[in-house]
């Protein structure tokens, strides 16, 4: 990727070879077609703000925006809005919305192989992926919602990597020695929120008081709690 000295032009360039899991092609006429179809959390910015998109060639696609937006790439390039997910143009075309939904194809590391909806996703390692096929060779991710459930599973086996396990949960796995407790850096944020600081008739309503309460906030505390320590320390709402 380049940008220019202004900061209204990006360039990106494919990697030659690249291809989807049916084995077309990855082009920029993909990328293009991604974005022009992107209806996501990201797409009003991504709209307001994008002038236009060409494809140079097959493999550089160029983006210009309106002004200078230093936040372009965490909206398009992350998955904080996943805009920049590319889809097979042909295939999609050929099947339609619908059907690519039941039978996805992308040009990841890992293959669509089944979804069943609120229970588990099914991927297979994908052997023709740029860098080399995973080492893994099959993803289950299972929908399990409650965290003393996720917790047994991850003690009994029946589950490798459990997610977002805090307070007694994370203490009750962390006992056990066949099990480690790591960090996982997903993406969220945490805060804690004065909700009637926007009432006037609320003792939050005073500046002071929020900013006495906010100092007097254990943060390390709350971590050590709630998260074992893995946690960054909680922001606040706490307006100025």
């Amino acid at each position: 990727m380049a940008e220019s000295p202004d900061g209204l032009t990006y360039e990106f360039k494919l990697r030659p070879g690249l291809k989807f899991h049916n084995g077309d092609p990855v082009t920029t006429d993909d990328v293009k077609f991604s974005y022009e179809r992107y209806r996501g959390a990201g797409a009003k910015e991504l709209q307001a703000r994008v002038k236009q998109v060409d494809v140079v060639d097959p493999l550089t696609i160029r983006f210009q925006l309106k002004e200078p937006w230093p936040d372009f790439m965490t909206f398009y390039g992350t998955t904080a809005t996943a805009a920049g997910l590319v889809v097979p143009k042909k295939y999609l075309t050929q099947v339609g919305d619908d059907a690519f939904r039941k039978s996805p194809i992308g040009a990841g590391p890992y293959k669509f192989v089944s979804h069943t909806p609120g229970v588990e996703v099914v991927l297979d390692a994908y052997p023709g992926y740029w860098r080399h096929a995973p080492y893994v060779k099959r993803l289950v991710m299972k929908s399990v919602t409650d965290g003393t459930t996720r917790a047994a599973m991850l003690r009994t086996g029946e589950a490798d990597i459990s997610y977002a396990l805090d307070g007694p949960d994370a203490e009750n796995v962390k006992r056990d020695p066949r099990v480690q407790i790591v960090a996982s850096r997903h993406a969220s944020i945490n805060w804690l929120e004065f909700a009637d600081q926007w009432d006037p008739k609320s003792p939050w309503s005073d500046r002071r008081l929020r900013l006495a309460v906010n100092h007097a906030i254990n943060r390390k505390a709350i971590n050590d709690a709630a998260c074992l320590g893995f946690c960054p320390p909680a922001g606040s709402s706490c307006r100025a």
